[in-house]
């Protein structure tokens, strides 16, 4: 795992399928490991809507909810690269501690505050 192959983005909503399109060209492009994608403006992510944003390289997910379509953040990561062995989701932050295949681990935090 390499923690300079990620991607982070403020996607400004994904409800619009278009929105949702370019997002996943975006990251499908990238070739990221670790993507974190914050003003979902989604108040759940569903499996179907996390699947048409990410696709299925990347099979693990952590969500915090926006709130009346403000704010809202998730962190996907292909399980095949690296795998997560703590998390915690706070009202306006999300922390994951993923390990790597080669036995290192180490934290990403997002935090994203509604004005």
């Amino acid at each position: 795992m390499n923690p300079s192959s990620i991607l982070v983005w403020n996607a400004r909503g994904l409800n619009q399928r278009d929105q949702r399109i370019s997002v996943r060209d975006t990251i499908l492009s990238s070739r990221s490991d670790v993507v974190c994608i914050q003003e979902t403006k989604a108040d759940f992510m569903s499996q179907t809507l996390f699947l048409s944003v990410f696709g299925t390289d990347y099979d693990k997910f952590a969500a915090l909810p926006a709130v009346n379509t403000r704010g809202g953040i998730v962190i996907a990561w292909k399980s095949s690269v690296c795998d997560v062995i703590a998390s915690r989701i706070d009202n306006l932050s999300v922390f994951v501690q993923f390990i790597g295949m080669e036995g290192r681990n180490w934290w990403f935090t997002r935090v994203y505050a509604t004005g």
